[in-house]
């Protein structure tokens, strides 16, 4: 293309200077002659402007133009903008280098900007509207969900932008009794899920926490019967998942066990102290649990209607548990012989030596 626009250009250059040695002579008047001469090189010459000017207003309406992005902490960067999906912005610098950023760690400025790109005759899964099964809050410069139809079912996605302002928690209880939904896709956008937010949804099966969540309140997934699965960003900086079982970053605290895995028998990682309030409700598989020298403590009803489950062993000293951490349960709890802090019994539950287990 960049030797055929000069070739015709000379071409056309040479087509009008030599009109008269191609033509046959005219039988017209000189003045008319002249006049239609003239009216040719002028045509020649129009669209001559025309060859060199189209490609180029092309060329610069098909490029992108870069614009300063800001972060939420103030870094600077000139990009520009490619894409928007799943609560991402993909951005390409000056360079060609490629970078995807979490649309929550934009400023609100370029969160905006962003939002008002996304093309609703092509709309990518942050653009499509609101679903009409979900209730949302407008907080500010953020949004919450807040409720859902209980008659939604099958999938359900949560829009990462609503209203131009994007999703950033999931407010308590807001799936609540949802009991047809089998999934929900949750943006990287969220950073809060609310306590009980997917209370009792006994027919979701498996859930992906995305890298932006901070934070997941007490028996979020309670009731979730056919839950066999939980799996969180690798990303994530403060949760993790093992063996699809939900735990802090560090591995320190067991958060949910999902009620609906298949196994009946279960080892807590040795690195875990801490067994969260509600973490094996309605494991009605499992039939054993071992738990490691490392557990201090052991939060309210963290056993909850497990009720296969017959025996619970301890390889080190008793924690600290709540009364009613075996509620709806009637496990046998196992003991090593020289542990310290045992009775006869723990938390209400018959209390035998290791030894002593069939």
């Amino acid at each position: 293309m960049k030797y055929l626009i000069p070739l015709l250009a000379f071409s056309f250059l040479i087509g009008c200077d030599g009109e008269k040695s191609n033509e046959r002579p005219s039988k017209d008047s000189p003045e008319e002659a002249f006049t239609k001469s003239s009216y040719n090189k002028r045509t020649r010459l129009l669209f001559l402007l025309l060859i060199l000017i189209v490609p180029c207003v092309s060329a610069q309406e098909k490029k992108s133009p870069l614009r300063t992005w800001t972060s939420d902490i103030g870094t600077k960067i000139e990009a520009e903008l490619v894409s928007i999906a799943d609560g991402e912005v993909t951005l390409k610098t000056k360079t060609g280098r490629t970078l995807k950023v979490p649309l929550h760690k934009l400023s609100k400025a370029d969160q905006e900007f962003a939002a008002a790109k996304s093309s609703p005759k092509e709309p990518t899964k942050d653009a499509v509207s609101v679903n009409p099964n979900l209730k949302h809050e407008v907080k500010g410069d953020e949004v919450t969900i807040t409720g859902c139809n209980k008659k939604a079912s099958g999938e359900l996605i949560i829009a990462s932008i609503i209203e131009g302002k994007p999703v950033t928690s999931i407010e308590e209880y807001a799936f609540w009794k949802c009991t047809s939904l089998t999934s929900i896709t949750i943006p990287n956008s969220v950073t809060s899920i609310g306590e009980g937010a997917f209370r009792n949804c006994n027919n979701l099966t498996s859930i992906t926490i995305p890298n932006s969540v901070t934070y997941i309140g007490v028996y979020a997934f309670w009731g979730c019967t056919n839950l066999t699965t939980i799996k969180v960003g690798a990303e994530n900086a403060n949760y993790t998942d093992v063996e699809e079982v939900l735990f802090n970053k560090k591995k320190t605290l067991l958060h949910t066990y999902p009620a609906g895995k298949a196994g009946a028998n279960y080892v807590i990682p040795n690195s875990v102290t801490r067994i969260w309030h509600f973490s094996f409700n309605g494991c009605s598989s499992l039939k054993s649990i071992t738990i490691g020298n490392g557990v201090t403590s052991i939060g309210e009803k963290a056993f909850w209607n497990c009720t296969s489950l017959t025996a619970l062993t301890f390889l080190g000293d008793a924690p600290k548990i709540s009364n009613d951490a075996f509620n709806e349960s009637s496990p046998i709890i196992y003991r090593e012989a020289d542990a310290k802090g045992w009775g006869d019994t723990f938390a209400g539950r018959p209390v035998k030596l290791i030894s002593e287990k069939p």
